[in-house]
């Protein structure tokens, strides 16, 4: 009877101490899942242009007008948390829009006609980003961090195009850079494994690599249309974390 009690007691023992570690085993598995998290996010964005250089009719022209127009994306991206810190790769797809209108007798101030032209571009790219971000604000799964990073966009050139209005040129192509890179910096607002992401990324290169069209058209004046441009973009997205 004695021996039965023994091994009575060691069964509830071990059994004690087997549900007693199981919430310690969810409490590591849960730790370890916070380390690396993936998510995604959709939004919308407004890109406009910084124009280095306007040069039409081999006049160097300097103010123009922007007009912002709405784009969207979406972005699948991982994420490396360390404490209050953390790391985020991914891969962003998504659609931009934007156009510039300029004063072709603006470099020249007796010339009081205004002569328009118009430029706009559209396409699709991908962009491979790093961000690191640091939350200020921490209170289990809420959180507000500040976060940037640099960015590498790559557009679709089959989509990307650029329409030219009132240039005083026929068959006008432009060449886009394949690698532009960037610096985004932003802020993200997490309530639960909700969050938002309000973000401005400001192009560091040139997006032209250059503009042909009808060369029987040179008037002799060198580069006759030059459209040195970095963009700068604002999105609003909303995604969620797992």
């Amino acid at each position: 009877m004695k021996q039965y009690a023994i091994v009575l007691a060691f069964i509830l023992m071990s059994a004690n101490s087997l549900f007693a570690a199981e919430p310690d085993r969810q409490e590591k598995s849960k730790d370890s899942r916070q380390i690396v998290s993936y998510g995604f996010k959709i939004g919308f964005d407004a890109t406009s242009l910084y124009m280095d250089d306007i040069v039409i009719d081999g006049h160097n022209l300097e103010h123009y007008n922007r007009d912002s127009q709405v784009g969207y994306n979406l972005t699948l991206f991982s994420r490396f948390n360390l404490s209050k810190i953390y790391i985020q790769t991914g891969v962003v797809a998504n659609y931009s829009r934007t156009a510039i209108t300029v004063d072709k007798n603006s470099w020249d101030s007796e010339l009081t006609e205004e002569a328009q032209a118009a430029f706009s571009m559209d396409g699709y790219c991908i962009d491979l980003p790093i961000q690191i971000g640091y939350n200020f604000i921490k209170d289990g799964e809420d959180s507000m961090a500040l976060f940037c990073g640099p960015r590498v966009r790559m557009p679709l050139v089959n989509t990307y195009n650029t329409t030219f209005v009132n240039f005083g040129k026929t068959d006008i192509e432009e060449q886009i850079n394949n690698f532009i890179t960037s610096m985004s910096f932003g802020l993200n607002c997490a309530i639960g494994r909700t969050f938002f992401d309000i973000e401005y990324d400001l192009g560091l290169v040139n997006i032209s690599k250059g503009i042909s069209y009808n060369e029987d058209q040179l008037s002799g004046n060198g580069n006759e249309i030059v459209l040195n441009r970095r963009h700068g973009t604002f999105s609003f997205s909303i995604g969620m974390i797992f």
